[in-house]
C-alpha cells in the first residue's frame, strides 16, 4: 500500500478520535487534500484510479462545510474509498520503487476458540494481541515512541492533552 494512502488512513482515524473537528492535520482536511493529491499523482495508472483519487480529493475539500453528522459519514466513506484504492496504489508503488511494504495485521477469527482447560487447572489470561501497525508508527503512535520522550515527560505532556504524535501537530498554548 502506498505511504500516501496509509498516511491518509491514519489521519482519518485521528480525525474520528478527535471528534470530527477538522483538526487532525494543520490547516484541516481540505488543505491536506492538495498535498495528498500531489503525493498520489505518480501512483495514478489509469482513468479508473484517477477518478477514485479525484473523488477522495473532492470529499476532503468539502469536509469543512459538512455538518457534524455528515462529517462522521464522510470519514467512514473516505476510509471505504481508500480500501478500494489501496490495491491499485500498492501495485503502482511496487512497480516504481523496490520498497518493502508491511502487510496489515488481520484480527484473529472470532470462530477460533481456545481449547478447554483440564479440570482443576487455573484459567490463564489470553495472550495480548499483537500491536496494530497504527500503534507502532505514524500520527497514532504514543509520544513515548519519539526519541527522548520517556514515561516522565509523557506524563507531563499528557497534562497538556498530548498523548499521541498527531496531537502535537495541533497543540496551541
Amino acid at each position: 500500500m502506498s505511504d500516501a494512502v496509509a498516511q491518509l488512513r491514519a489521519i482519518l482515524n485521528l480525525e474520528a478520535r478527535r471528534g470530527y473537528r477538522n483538526d487532525a492535520v494543520v490547516g484541516g482536511l481540505d488543505e491536506y487534500a492538495r498535498r495528498w493529491h500531489l503525493q498520489m499523482a505518480p501512483l495514478i495508472d489509469g482513468e479508473h484510479t484517477a477518478r477514485r483519487v479525484g473523488a477522495i480529493v473532492d470529499a476532503l475539500a468539502a469536509y469543512p462545510s459538512l455538518s457534524p453528522p455528515a462529517r462522521v459519514a464522510a470519514v467512514h466513506e473516505l476510509l471505504a474509498m481508500l480500501e478500494t484504492l489501496a490495491p491499485a496504489a500498492e501495485t503502482k508503488a511496487t512497480d516504481r520503487t523496490p520498497r518493502q511494504t508491511t502487510k496489515p495485521v488481520t484480527p484473529p477469527s472470532s470462530a477460533a476458540k481456545p481449547p478447554p482447560s483440564p479440570a482443576g487447572a487455573k484459567p490463564t489470561a489470553p495472550p495480548a494481541p499483537p500491536p496494530r501497525p497504527s500503534e507502532l508508527a505514524g500520527l497514532d503512535a504514543p509520544l513515548t515512541s519519539l526519541p527522548g520522550v520517556g514515561p516522565a515527560l509523557a506524563r507531563n505532556l499528557a497534562r497538556l492533552g498530548l498523548e499521541r504524535v498527531g496531537d502535537c501537530l495541533l497543540y496551541t498554548s
